[in-house]
């Protein structure tokens, strides 16, 4: 789940119980938001973060540093034997729904080809495109852009800084991924 200050409540990335749905999170994601040292989650400790996180992993495309940046979480939260075999075993499989390729539009918006994923939009009961948003907007620490982003039953809302996110509207009903009403 995410979270942010200005959300009426947490946005299901994944989940990896039941009906399970992923992968929902990218790995540049996934150490943003073990590395942000926010308050308000579980711990603050960004190597348990990670590991706590990497069941909502799913990226095919992961960096040169990924297996030596887990390995160390392994060994130094864990301690893991054969770290970097661990590692090495863990990021191929990635969880329940696997790898998925991930992509971006002009706006920043992050979505992947995950077969079960929210964040696919071909899916169908992927995330509303202005939630996408949204979440895009508070995952990615890179993003400086002022783009304009107006949910449904939700003020508009400039966005400026790293995490410019507005307060997530509740449908009155069933609605299309792209908010309107059925």
């Amino acid at each position: 789940m995410a979270h942010h200050p200005a959300w009426e409540e947490a946005e299901v990335l994944a989940r990896d119980a039941g009906h399970w749905r992923g992968p929902g999170l990218s790995w540049s994601e996934l150490t943003a938001a073990a590395d942000n040292a926010l308050p308000g989650g579980t711990t603050t400790d960004r190597d348990t973060r990670l590991l706590l996180l990497l069941p909502a992993l799913g990226d095919a495309d992961l960096p040169l540093g990924a297996g030596k940046r887990l390995a160390a979480c392994l060994r130094d939260r864990l301690g893991a034997a054969q770290p970097g075999r661990l590692a090495t075993f863990m990021l191929r499989r990635q969880g329940m729904a696997g790898p998925a390729r991930w992509s971006g539009d002009a706006r920043g918006v992050r979505v992947n080809d995950g077969r079960y994923s929210f964040r696919n939009p071909e899916n169908r009961d992927a995330m509303p495109d202005c939630r996408l948003a949204q979440l895009s907007a508070a995952l990615n620490p890179a993003h400086t852009g002022t783009p304009r982003w107006v949910c449904p039953n939700a003020v508009a809302f400039e966005a400026v800084g790293p995490s410019p996110v507005p307060p997530r509207p509740v449908p009155a009903g069933p609605s299309a991924r792209d908010g309107s009403p059925l």
